[in-house]
Parts: C-alpha cells; sequence; structure tokens
C-alpha cells in the first residue's frame, strides 16, 4: 500500500482515472466508481494495487516494462 496525493481526476463513466507521483514518476490509477466515495484534486489516498492488473510503460518508447 502506498500513500498518494491526488494531483488530477478524470470521471470516465464507471471509473476515475487519478494522476499522481510516486518517486518521481508520473502515475494514474484507473478506480472503479463508486456512488458515495468521491476523489477530488489534493485528496490524500492509501492506494493498492493488484500487480496482475498494472500495465508499465517507458515514457519515452511506450513500450510495456512488463508482459
Amino acid at each position: 500500500m502506498i500513500a498518494a496525493r491526488i494531483s488530477v481526476v478524470e470521471a470516465m463513466g464507471n471509473e476515475l482515472f487519478a494522476y499522481f507521483e510516486l518517486n518521481g514518476a508520473r502515475m494514474i490509477a484507473r478506480i472503479p466508481f463508486a456512488p458515495g466515495k468521491a476523489i477530488s484534486h489534493g485528496d490524500n489516498l492509501r492506494l493498492h494495487f493488484d500487480m496482475a492488473h498494472c500495465h508499465l510503460f517507458d515514457m519515452e518508447s511506450e513500450q510495456a516494462l512488463f508482459d
């Protein structure tokens, strides 16, 4: 689990994209929409990642880092 300060939130229908930084790297978390549980710019969240569903890419080449 990591602590993250959300810089941008994009509502995408049934999910949200939450943008934050982790050790200087820009990250985006796709979060399922949950009525009554709003996420806003500036919120501090504790995030857990299921690595079976994580996709990491090189910023320059845009190539996947893992298969």
